[in-house]
């Protein structure tokens, strides 16, 4: 069937197979790269269920076949979802993969060096330092920057100015801070900050939550991601909360409402916490939103200075629910908004986000500061009206956290 171009394993049934026979999954793969080198979005669904000690041998066996054949999308799709779900499978071939550039015209080809250490350092200084031409400098570069190792962050820096065009329009300190944005860090003459913190919680709807009819069972019930176990604390999500935006004179949206906040992420001084946004202005007639919290963490509209009028696509709240945190495990550390495909529960606090567009942390309206990351939400959430949240045409809204001011800040993105 595969040799006729016909679907063999449709999703739905690859998802089946896969989650009753994990250990199916790498012969599978090892098929499809052999056999069907288009590769497909059954085998990438598929990925999510193999064992953590399988991917090992079905990333060298996908570099085996790309050193012979670099035009293999299945196996370029094994390193992709390998550099998301276990790095370290890839790491003792890096320079193979460096050699061969899998994925090497996306935004993930450099994933793989994620968390690599000090393993390659020498390796990719040695290129950089003796690179035949101006793309090999600089895939030794943004690869140095991927590795989160700062040493090895911290010579990309001191050599930037080597690899940036001159084309940019942007200082090099702005042009550095887009780079280092993308893995949570900033510079600054005080050293290395950090935007985000290392323990993400997804967020665990209730069964009920999602309306049979408008999400399909296999997106919401099969990715693990979807049913990771919950632990306290609990928060309220959705519904309407009791402050107003200035901008257009509504009431604002709730999009979480903590009683308590994991330790892990930083709120200080609050004995509770409100996230909540003008879903009707936000984007729409304001890029980004941002409101100071009082000592009990409700949220006040205090740094609008615009006009105010109606909004053009005015819209109700999310729905309400009860929903739980999940500690993430490592395996979900990672996540890609456009690698998801719609796949993976991508509602999560704290961890590095899951950027539709360049990284943005907006700057605290109140201190200037860069704002930490807090929190993002991912489109295709119920409304109270039962229909369907998108942001923009079907992107992540994302939320930030200026502890010193208690300020939180609202952006989104889409394509």
């Amino acid at each position: 069937m595969l040799a006729r171009n016909q679907h063999a394993a449709p999703i739905e049934e690859s998802l089946t197979l896969a989650g009753q026979y994990p250990d199916a999954v790498a012969d599978l793969a090892i098929a499809v790269v052999a056999k069907y080198p288009k590769g497909g979005t059954f085998l990438d669904a598929a990925l999510s269920f193999l064992p953590e000690g399988k991917w090992r041998c079905l990333v060298e066996n996908a570099l085996n076949i790309l050193e012979e054949d670099n035009d293999n999308n299945a196996a370029e799709s094994v390193i992709a979802y390998a550099s998301l779900q276990n790095p370290k499978a890839i790491h003792p071939y890096l320079e193979s993969v460096f050699s061969i550039r899998p994925n090497g015209s996306s935004y993930y080809s450099a994933y793989p060096w994620r968390d690599s250490g000090s393993q390659h350092f020498s390796f990719l200084k040695g290129v950089f330092e003796n690179a035949e031409s101006a793309d090999q400098k600089m895939a030794a570069w943004e690869a140095m920057i991927h590795s989160r190792y700062l040493l090895a962050v911290d010579f990309a820096r001191q050599n930037l100015r080597s690899v940036m065009p001159s084309d940019t329009g942007r200082t090099l300190e702005d042009w550095l801070n887009c780079w280092l944005h993308q893995i949570g860090l900033e510079y600054s003459e005080e050293g290395y900050t950090r935007l985000c913190n290392q323990n993400p919680y997804h967020i665990v709807f209730p069964d009920s939550f999602f309306a049979a009819d408008s999400t399909p069972a296999w997106l919401v019930e099969q990715h693990p991601t979807w049913r990771l176990k919950s632990s306290a604390p609990t928060a309220q999500f959705g519904g309407n909360s009791n402050s107003e935006c200035k901008r257009c004179g509504g009431t604002l949206h709730r999009l979480m409402k903590f009683e308590s906040v994991p330790d892990e992420i930083v709120i200080s001084g609050l004995s509770g916490l409100e996230l909540a946004v003008c879903l009707s202005c936000l984007g729409w007639e304001e890029e980004r939103l941002f409101f100071s919290h009082d000592g009990d963490g409700a949220p006040e509209h205090s740094f609008f200075e615009g006009e105010v009028g109606d909004p053009q696509f005015a819209v109700g709240p999310l729905k309400e629910a009860t929903v739980t945190l999940a500690q993430t495990p490592r395996r979900w550390y990672w996540q890609d908004w456009g690698l998801s495909n719609s796949r993976e529960n991508l509602n999560r606090i704290g961890g590095e986000p899951c950027w539709v567009q360049d990284a943005d942390y907006p700057s605290c309206p109140s201190c200037e500061r860069t704002m930490d990351f807090l929190m993002q939400l991912d489109s295709d959430l119920p409304t109270a009206d039962s229909d369907e949240w998108l942001w923009g045409s079907g992107g992540m809204g994302y939320v930030f956290w200026c502890d010193t001011c208690k300020v939180s800040g609202y952006l989104w993105q889409c394509t």
